[in-house]
């Protein structure tokens, strides 16, 4: 898995876009009635027994509908614990992998600097620091207020390769590294646990994920953009050729990967921009609050970015999630 989503190819030479035909494909119903008003469906289920989960994230995993729960998590310590003098106490000087980029869009259709005519699909620079570096970074100022110059790049932590058991070993104890009525609703245990921190300006443009996604945040706000699988067809997807960040000096520079390589993606941006090819869109939107967990299904189209709080110097929101296989052929 990587940072371009989870089963996703980093590399697709196809003269056809099988990720867009997958979820044209699948048999989701009525997703517009099931989303009413534009809103995913919340449901309170504060004392509910595993049984009573498993059968209700069951139903919406039989359905491809996505749900909020809220209520779920609340026994986790992380809930009161992960600030960030916590978790520099606890991860300190650990190696982590973190997503750098100028703008905060990592994984995106931006234009190749110094031919603005083309567009490229852009991957992060992918650092590896320590965790006391990281927060450093999102410690400190974006902008220069006084003259809106921007000071320095923005950090994700952000990687999928199951992150969690990965390289956040010490977090163990804090959260579930299985959620058991979610295993049960799958009948498999996750394929990976990931670990994400970011502060307000990484964004993620939309896509969609081979695997269902059991999205859980600790602190802060997701804010997720959504379309149904058979609606991604009005995002004009195209082949993109794929380029890197990477790092001379203090600057990120962008360059054609080699040997060359090409991504199925879109440069809708569906955050700030809800028409495509002269078409209306009517995106789906979620807010999911820290204590509250996201279910959503494979192949829906989805852009995420964060509102973190002021209660720490970072400003930063923190979430694991669990990928779930499921069959969606």
């Amino acid at each position: 898995m990587s940072n371009a989503g989870a089963g996703a190819s980093s590399d697709d030479d196809s003269d056809q876009d099988d990720l867009l035909l997958l979820a044209e494909a699948m048999a989701v119903m009525e997703p517009r009635v099931h989303c009413a008003a534009g809103s995913v469906p919340r449901c309170d289920c504060t004392g509910w027994s595993h049984a009573k989960l498993c059968d209700c994230l069951r139903r919406h995993v039989a359905d491809s509908l996505p749900i909020v729960l809220c209520g779920c998590i609340n026994h986790w310590p992380a809930l009161s614990r992960w600030s960030d003098a916590y978790l520099r106490e606890v991860l300190g000087e650990m190696s982590i992998h973190v997503a750098v980029t100028p703008d905060g869009l990592a994984d995106a259709v931006v234009p190749l600097p110094g031919s603005v005519d083309t567009l490229v699909f852009a991957r992060p620079y992918e650092a590896c620091m320590p965790f006391s570096a990281f927060m450093d970074a999102i410690e400190s100022p974006l902008f220069d207020m006084s003259s809106d110059t921007k000071l320095r790049h923005v950090h994700y932590v952000s990687h999928q390769n199951s992150s969690l058991t990965s390289e956040f070993s010490p977090l163990w104890p804090d959260v579930a590294l299985s959620l058991s009525w979610a295993d049960l609703a799958f009948g498999s245990h996750p394929a990976a646990v990931n670990f994400w921190m970011g502060e307000d300006a990484a964004r993620t443009s939309i896509h969609a994920d081979l695997y269902d996604n059991v999205y859980a945040v600790v602190r802060g706000q997701k804010v997720f953009t959504l379309l149904p699988p058979q609606e991604g067809y009005a995002l004009g997807r195209q082949r993109y050729p794929v380029a890197t960040y990477t790092q001379s000096g203090e600057q990120l520079k962008l360059a054609l990967d080699e040997p060359k390589a090409s991504m199925w993606w879109t440069s809708l941006d569906i955050e700030h921009n809800n028409r495509s090819s002269g078409r209306s869109l009517q995106p789906i939107h979620v807010k999911v609050h820290a204590g509250e967990v996201l279910y959503l299904p494979a192949l829906w189209w989805h852009a995420v970015s964060q509102r973190g709080t002021a209660a720490d110097p970072s400003g930063a929101t923190v979430a694991v999630n669990y990928w779930y296989s499921h069959d969606v052929c």
